[in-house]
């Protein structure tokens, strides 16, 4: 699972439990050291939190099952360009999550 925007983690640290692995993407480290305090308080060691842009991330070989990206596309300057590079980086039959388009 990848989650960008993820900012201080609430998210993926909730879906944690559920899933294989995550990757957490956000461009604020300050929000990651918060992300990474609430996985170390939660016993959750399945979380990566990735100081990166969704625009340059480039997993390489890697295709994701789920990509949440919760109150965030709204905020984007090309929205559409990201929705495209995302649904590349999907597996197939992989979901989409938005929120709030």
């Amino acid at each position: 699972m990848l989650e960008f925007g993820c900012g201080t983690g609430t998210t993926s640290v909730a879906h944690a439990p559920f899933v294989n692995h995550i990757d957490a993407l956000d461009v604020a480290e300050n929000m990651l050291a918060f992300g990474r305090e609430k996985a170390t308080q939660a016993g959750v060691e399945n979380v990566s939190f990735i100081r990166a842009d969704i625009n340059s991330f480039d997993p390489p070989d890697k295709k994701y099952n789920v990509i949440m990206g919760h109150s965030i596309l709204h905020l984007l300057e090309d929205k559409q360009s990201v929705i495209s590079k995302v649904y590349s980086m999907l597996k197939p039959g992989g979901f989409l999550c938005p929120a709030r388009l």
